[in-house]
């Protein structure tokens, strides 16, 4: 959107419409230095909108999150969400879980 051949790239402002004001803000705490953390709770929303702006550093960390044991999301929502976003990481993880070992 600001880098690529979009016609936003020339704008001094850009308006940003159908995102709820406090979103973005946890949105953009998410890239400034804060102690913002992600949560079951805010996760879709940052997926949502951190897919729409190509962030892909916070992309990464929600992906992490879904990962950890601090996410309390239940797997099949957790599967959901890495479908609908491509979170490429967390399918491969949970897949390569589900193969029995040769052993």
């Amino acid at each position: 959107m600001f880098y690529g051949e979009f016609m936003e790239k020339d704008k001094k402002e850009i308006e940003v419409n159908e995102v709820h004001y406090e979103d973005f803000v946890v949105l953009l705490q998410m890239i400034y230095p804060s102690d913002r953390k992600i949560t079951d709770e805010n996760v879709v929303q940052l997926l949502h909108l951190a897919d729409n702006f190509q962030m892909t550093m916070v992309l990464n960390k929600i992906e992490q999150f879904l990962m950890s044991a601090d996410c309390e999301l239940g797997v099949p929502t957790r599967f959901k969400l890495s479908d609908k976003y491509r979170l490429c990481l967390f399918r491969t993880i949970a897949w390569t879980a589900s193969i029995p070992s040769r052993a």
